[in-house]
């Protein structure tokens, strides 16, 4: 009887060991759920960053159409007061112009700073999903870790009554 109550000990032992390696396991992935949660708050704050500097280059859009609105403003004054001064006012036209070729440019190097946010957007979701299905993964061995537990304790309690009652 002693010998065999050793061997169900050892067999125990054994169980228990691997259940702790499998809590191991777990506690593992957790610490990668964890990390990844990491990598997607600073993928947001990437983000945000991206979008504040957007903001700040609408804002110096913003500016720049103040200043070519007044400089409008300007040569339309001085096209009314002075005719003679018609050829200087040709060479600010063509700076306007250029300007506004400029903010073309501004502008289409924003849309693709926009694509290029879209683009993060979209690759944040795709990690967001794969953490989601990472996490139902583990959620899913817990419970199946849980129930074996509970069967294992059954199995003991039933086990050291069956002793018991001998």
């Amino acid at each position: 009887m002693g010998k065999t109550l050793d061997e169900l000990f050892d067999k125990l032992d054994a169980v228990a060991e691997r259940m702790e390696q499998g809590f191991r396991a777990i506690d593992k992935r957790f610490q990668d759920v964890d990390r990844r949660f990491e990598q997607i708050d600073e993928r947001f704050e990437q983000i945000d960053k991206r979008f504040e500097q957007v903001d700040k280059r609408f804002e110096q859009v913003d500016k720049r159409f103040e200043q070519i609105d007044k400089r409008f403003e300007q040569v339309d004054k001085r096209f009314e007061r002075i005719e003679e001064r018609l050829d200087k006012h040709e060479r600010r036209m063509i700076s306007v112009e250029e300007m506004t070729a400029s903010l073309i440019q501004m502008v289409g190097h924003t849309n693709a700073r926009l694509e290029e946010v879209q683009a993060d957007v979209h690759d944040l979701h795709a990690a967001f999903k794969q953490t989601n299905e990472t996490v139902t993964f583990l959620d899913k061995k817990v419970w199946e870790q849980e129930k074996q537990l509970f069967l294992l304790r059954e199995r003991l309690d039933k086990y050291l009554d069956d002793k018991n009652r001998s």
